[in-house]
C-alpha cells in the first residue's frame, strides 16, 4: 500500500514538473504548488523531487534551464536537501550530452560554499556518502570527457567540462578542509561505495595517459593538466584527508563589542548627549588597538544593521547623530590622521549586500545619506572634504551600476515594510520651523486657533513620531517639551470667556496634554524639567503609568482633588454635560479619577444602571481625551495595588479600558464644536493601548504564579 502511494506521488510530481515547464512557472509559483505533494520532513519526497528534476532537465541535448532554476529554488526553500541533489547528480551517466554534464558540474560548483546538512546525525552521514558518490561520478565524468576529446580534439564544451571536473576534485580534496573531512568520513562509512571510488580513480588514471595526444603544448595550463589530474587522483584515493585545517588567529570583530552599546543608546537612551557613549567607544578602540577608520566603519555598519529594523530612532541616530558621535571620538583620540574618517567610510563599501538591503528597505541610497551627513553640505565643521565626499559617492555609484548590469531593475524589488528614510531630514527641518513658530506664540485667547492648527499638523499621520525622533537626535526635545508645557499650563484655566474661546482653550489644553503623555511614554518623565510647574509635570511624576513603571495608588491623593469638585462634576454629568466655561482643567484632571471611582461604586451598589454607566463613560470620553488617560493611570494602579472585587459586580480595569478604547465618536453638531477631536481621539486610543499592556503583563504574571 505504501509503495503504491509513493508511486502515485512520484507520477503526480513528474506531471507537475512537466506542467511547470510547459506553463513557464516562476519559482514562487512552483514553490506554492509543490508543497501539496512534497513534505519537508519526508526524506523519500526529498530525494524523489531532486531526482525527478535532474532526470527531466537532461532529456534533450541542452539542459532545461527552467527546471534547473526550480531546483535552485527547491534547495533554497529546503524542499530538497543537498544530500539528495548530490546523489541524483551522481546517477547521471549520459556523457553523450556534454552540455547537460556542464550544467550539473556548474550546479555543484555554484552551491559548493553552501553545501551542508540541516538534519540529524544520520543526515550528516548520508551527506558524506553523497560526497563520495559525487567524487566517483566526477572521476567517471573526467574519464568519459577525455575519451570524447580523443575523438574530437576541438570540442570546446568537453575541454571546459574537464576543467570543471578538475575544480570539483580540487574542492573535494584540498580546497575546503571541512568538505575534505566529511568526504573522508564517507569513505570510511561504506566500503562498497569506497570501492567504486577506487575503481573510478584507477579508470581515470589509465585514461589520463591519452591526454598527451589531446593537449596543446603551447598552452601552459593544458600542459600541466595531466600532472594535475594524477595529483588529484592520488589525493582522492589517500586514506586521510589531504586538506589541512587552516587555523588562524583572527581578531574578533569590533562590532561585537559596540553593537549592544550603540543599540542601548539609540533605543533606550535616545536623548543622550553622546558624551558617555563616545568615551566608552574610545576605550574599546584602545583595547582593540584599532584605528579611527575601523571604528567609523564599524559604527556605520552597526547603523546600517539598525536601519533594517524599520525604527525611526535608528533613522534619526544614523543621519543626525552619527557624525556628532564620530566627532566626539576624534576629540578623545588625538593621534589620528586627517583622512581616517574618509578611509572608514570607504571601508563600508565592502559590505555591498548590507548596503543593497538597506537601500531597498529605506527606499534611498543610504550610503549617500550617511556620507552627506559628514560633508560640508550638512556640517559647518565637516569631517570629510568636498573632494572626499565626491569620491565616496562615485565609488558607491560604480557598485550600483555594476549591480544594475548583472541583476537588471533591482529597484523594483522593494520590501513590503520599506519606508522613506529621507522623512527624517524633513522632520528635522520642520522641527526648526515649529520651534521658531512656538517662540512667537503666547497663550492669549486670540492665538488659540493658530496654535491648534500648528498642533494638528504636528500630530497628523506619523509626523509626531518622526518629529520626536528628530528632536531627540538633534537635542531640541527638551525645548519642544518646555513649549508644550508652557501652552498646557497657559490654557488650564477658563475664566469668563465666550463659548467658542472656551472650546478652543479646552481643545488646546487637551491636545498639549496628549502630546506630552505620548512623549513621556516614549522617553520617560526624565525629559520633564524639575523646575517646571503645572498639572502635567506633577501628574506625570506622581501618577502616570509609564512602560514598566506603574505608580502607587497613594500618590493620587497628592494631586489635590477635592470632594466638592467631584460632586460638582458628577452632578453636571448626570444633568447632561460637563461645562467648558469658568472651569479649571488642572483641578478636573486631578479629580477625574475620583469621579470614575464614584461611578464604579454606584454601578456596584446598584445606584446607577448599566445604561447610565455607559452614558457617563461616553461623556468622560467625548469631552476631553485627557480624562480617559488620567482615569486609565488610576485603573492600572488599582489593578496592581488595589484589592480585587470578589463579587464581580464592578467592571475590571481591563474592561473599562477596552470600553474607552472602543468608544464611538460624537456625531453632528457635537463633533463640529470640538476642534480636531477625531485626531485627539486617535492619540488617546494609542496611549490607552500602551497603558493596557501593563494590565496584560500583570495578568500574565498572575497566571505564571498559578
Amino acid at each position: 500500500m505504501t509503495q503504491d502511494k509513493t508511486l502515485n506521488r512520484s507520477v503526480a510530481l513528474k506531471a507537475m514538473l512537466i506542467k511547470a515547464w510547459r506553463e513557464r512557472w516562476t519559482p514562487s509559483q512552483f514553490g506554492t504548488q509543490i508543497k501539496t505533494l512534497v513534505n519537508k520532513t519526508n526524506c523519500v519526497d526529498d530525494a524523489d523531487l531532486a531526482e525527478q528534476i535532474i532526470n527531466l532537465s537532461a532529456n534533450g541535448p541542452s539542459p532545461n534551464r527552467l527546471l534547473l532554476d526550480l531546483l535552485d529554488h527547491s534547495i533554497a526553500s529546503q524542499l530538497t536537501s543537498y544530500t539528495a541533489v548530490l546523489r541524483s547528480v551522481s546517477k547521471f551517466n549520459k556523457y553523450n550530452l556534454p552540455h547537460c554534464t556542464a550544467a550539473f558540474l556548474n550546479l555543484v560548483l555554484k552551491h559548493k560554499t553552501f553545501i551542508t546538512s540541516r538534519g540529524e546525525t544520520e543526515d550528516f552521514v548520508q551527506l558524506s556518502l553523497s560526497l563520495v558518490s559525487l567524487a566517483t561520478w566526477t572521476l567517471n565524468t573526467a574519464a568519459a570527457t577525455i575519451s570524447r576529446l580523443s575523438n574530437s580534439r576541438e570540442s570546446k564544451i568537453d575541454r571546459s567540462n574537464l576543467y570543471l571536473c578538475i575544480d570539483l576534485l580540487n574542492w573535494l580534496s584540498t580546497e575546503d578542509s571541512l568538505m575534505a573531512c566529511i568526504f573522508y568520513t564517507g569513505k570510511a562509512e561504506d566500503m562498497e561505495i569506497h570501492q567504486e571510488l577506487i575503481i573510478a580513480a584507477k579508470g581515470l588514471s589509465k585514461t589520463v595517459e591519452q591526454l598527451h595526444m589531446i593537449i596543446r603544448t603551447d598552452n601552459q595550463q593544458e600542459s600541466q593538466m595531466q600532472e594535475q589530474l594524477l595529483n588529484l587522483i592520488q589525493k582522492i584515493r589517500a586514506p586521510l584527508p589531504s586538506a589541512k585545517p587552516k587555523i588562524e588567529k583572527t581578531k574578533s570583530s569590533m562590532i561585537l563589542s559596540i553593537q549592544s552599546l550603540v543599540s542601548f543608546d539609540v533605543v533606550l537612551n535616545p536623548t543622550s548627549d553622546l558624551s558617555q557613549l563616545s568615551r566608552q567607544l574610545s576605550v574599546i578602540m584602545t583595547m582593540h588597538k584599532e584605528k579611527l577608520s575601523t571604528m567609523v566603519c564599524e559604527l556605520a555598519r552597526c547603523c546600517l544593521l539598525g536601519l533594517n529594523d524599520s525604527c525611526d530612532r535608528w533613522d534619526a541616530f544614523t543621519l543626525l547623530k552619527l557624525n556628532r558621535l564620530v566627532e566626539k571620538i576624534k576629540e578623545h583620540k588625538k593621534d589620528h590622521k586627517e583622512d581616517e574618517v574618509y578611509e572608514g567610510l570607504m571601508k563600508v563599501l565592502q559590505y555591498t549586500h548590507l548596503l543593497n538591503t538597506t537601500d531597498a528597505k529605506c527606499r534611498a541610497n543610504t550610503f549617500e545619506l550617511v556620507v552627506t551627513s559628514f560633508s560640508p553640505e550638512k556640517r559647518k565643521q565637516a569631517l570629510i572634504t568636498e573632494a572626499e565626499h565626491k569620491k565616496l559617492l562615485a565609488a558607491r555609484q560604480r557598485q550600483l551600476e555594476k549591480r544594475l548590469q548583472t541583476e537588471g531593475e533591482f529597484k523594483a524589488n522593494v520590501y513590503t515594510e520599506s519606508r522613506d528614510i529621507n522623512m527624517i531630514f524633513k522632520a528635522d527641518s520642520t522641527l526648526q520651523t515649529i520651534i521658531k513658530t512656538f517662540e512667537n506664540r503666547t497663550t492669549d485667547s486670540n492665538e488659540f486657533e493658530n496654535l491648534l492648527s500648528v498642533m494638528y499638523h504636528i500630530v497628523k499621520g506619523s509626523s509626531f513620531d518622526l518629529l520626536l525622533s528628530a528632536a531627540s537626535a538633534n537635542g531640541t526635545l527638551p525645548h519642544l517639551v518646555s513649549k508644550l508645557l508652557f501652552f498646557n499650563k497657559g490654557t488650564q484655566e477658563s475664566m469668563g470667556e465666550s463659548n467658542k474661546v472656551a472650546q478652543n482653550r479646552a481643545a488646546l489644553f487637551d491636545m498639549t496634554f496628549l502630546m506630552l503623555v505620548y512623549t513621556v511614554q516614549c522617553f520617560s518623565t526624565s525629559i520633564l524639567s524639575s523646575d517646571v510647574e503645572g498639572i502635567f509635570p506633577r501628574w506625570a511624576r506622581l501618577c502616570m503609568t509609564e512602560p514598566g513603571n506603574v505608580k502607587p495608588l497613594e500618590a493620587f491623593k497628592e494631586l489635590g482633588g477635592t470632594e466638592t469638585l467631584v460632586d460638582g462634576l458628577l452632578q453636571q454629568m448626570l444633568q447632561g454635560e460637563i461645562r467648558v466655561q469658568v472651569i479649571k482643567w488642572n483641578q478636573v484632571c486631578a479629580s477625574v479619577h475620583e469621579v470614575m471611582k464614584e461611578i464604579l461604586l454606584g454601578l456596584e451598589m446598584g445606584s446607577i444602571n448599566q445604561d447610565t454607566y455607559n452614558r457617563l463613560l461616553q461623556q468622560l470620553s467625548n469631552k476631553l481625551c485627557c480624562f480617559p488617560i488620567c482615569i486609565a493611570s488610576w485603573l492600572v494602579s488599582s489593578a496592581y495595588y488595589g484589592e480585587e472585587d470578589p463579587t464581580g459586580a464592578r467592571p475590571c480595569p481591563l474592561a473599562v479600558l477596552d470600553q474607552f478604547i472602543n468608544m464611538p465618536l460624537p456625531e453632528g453638531e457635537e463633533m463640529d464644536t470640538r476642534p480636531y477631536f477625531a485626531k485627539r481621539n486617535d492619540m488617546m486610543v494609542n496611549i490607552l493601548k500602551n497603558m493596557r499592556k501593563e494590565i496584560l503583563q500583570l495578568n500574565r504574571m498572575r497566571i505564571t504564579r498559578i
